[in-house]
């Protein structure tokens, strides 16, 4: 059985280069998202930073808005850690914030992908690398 990850982080990878300007799938939407919740919640200044911190949205899986209005809490929360012109993270938080399922679809059954999005090598991180690269050799 294959690994679903390198599709999906290959497609952020595409959203956060601007080769695509939204989620192509509910299931792209959630690996996106977890990725979203993992760098909004490194932003905590806590000396205790651990992965409970996570539990809090994986409760909001039942409802959609709810879930959503967790993530704009954590904005709420340690948005004054990240950068007005961070480009990447707007072009993150605006897609998971106007996102609307397929019709049949429950954001629970999307948890595993989630949680995968969550753990996953940072996209963020990757794009900020590459671009410091390019920047290099100029």
């Amino acid at each position: 059985m294959s690994s679903e990850l390198p599709k999906y982080y290959d497609n952020l990878l595409s959203l956060l280069r601007g080769e695509i300007d939204y989620y192509q799938s509910d299931e792209d939407f959630a690996f996106g998202t977890g990725q979203l919740i993992r760098y909004l919640l490194k932003q905590s200044e806590s000396n205790n930073k651990n992965h409970s911190m996570l539990e809090p949205f994986l409760q909001k899986l039942g409802n959609f808005n709810i879930f959503i209005t967790q993530i704009n809490r954590a904005l709420k929360t340690y948005g004054h850690k990240i950068k007005m012109n961070h480009y990447i993270f707007d072009k993150m938080m605006s897609n998971t914030t106007s996102y609307k399922l397929e019709d049949d679809k429950l954001l629970k059954d999307l948890e595993t992908i989630i949680i995968s999005g969550y753990f996953a090598k940072s996209a963020i991180s990757q794009i900020l690398n590459e671009r410091e690269v390019k920047n290099i050799s100029q």
